[in-house]
């Protein structure tokens, strides 16, 4: 839970929107690696059910928030997503990950606003030439 306001070392931080990340690479600029931060984000859940503490609970749905508001910016219309918003890499192996990825939060949190961008990312890989 340590911000990168705090200092040295830190994994979590707060962008200017506002939306709270768990950052995989924790450089000067974070990464915002998305496969990465999911993966964080099932720790969280797992964490969250075996404890009921209220702030992993908090801090859970303001993760799946973030996922929610970034999804869009990850997608590459009719390609293979981003891999991080940083560096702007992409590869066709973490795109296959992200739909999985995405697939399990929907049925991990009951929300079919993942399955919904799982679907669109599969077909942006469908489309890939």
């Amino acid at each position: 839970m340590r911000t990168r306001s705090e200092g040295e070392p830190w994994v979590t931080f707060i962008d200017s929107l506002g939306c709270y990340w768990i950052e995989e690479y924790p450089t000067l600029e974070p990464s915002r690696t998305l496969n990465g931060f999911i993966y964080a984000i099932w720790c969280l859940y797992e964490y969250a059910l075996a404890t009921s503490d209220t702030t992993s609970h908090c801090l859970l749905q303001a993760s799946l928030s973030t996922v929610k508001n970034y999804i869009p910016a990850f997608r590459r219309l009719g390609n293979v997503s981003y891999y991080g918003l940083t560096f702007h890499y992409y590869a066709s192996d973490y795109h296959l990950l992200h739909i999985r990825q995405l697939r399990i939060l929907e049925r991990m949190c009951q929300d079919t606003t993942f399955g919904d961008w799982a679907d669109s990312l599969e077909i942006d890989f469908n489309e890939v030439p």
